[in-house]
């Protein structure tokens, strides 16, 4: 949050209704313009992935980034993250 808006925002969600995907999380992220360049992704994506290792029934994360977002997927690979498909 910064002047009192929000300029980047990371959550993990289960959305899916089935008990045995409760292991599985998806990864959402945005980041306005005017935060970009200020490693806010790296700091979410830190918080984020701290907080999902503590958990102790969740062992995937899924991110969902577009082909084109060359930014977060280079940020989601400097975390791990590897490319399984591309649509």
């Amino acid at each position: 949050v910064e002047g009192g808006d929000v300029i980047g925002e990371m959550k993990l969600k289960c959305n899916i209704p089935l008990k045995t995907a409760l292991h599985r999380a998806i990864l959402q992220t945005g980041i306005e313009r005017r935060g970009r360049h200020r490693k806010i992704g790296s700091r979410l994506m830190e918080a984020a992935l701290t907080w999902a290792r503590a958990q102790p029934s969740l062992v995937w994360v899924d991110a969902c980034i577009f082909s084109h977002n060359r930014p977060s997927l280079e940020l989601a690979k400097k975390f791990g993250f590897q490319e399984l498909y591309t649509v």
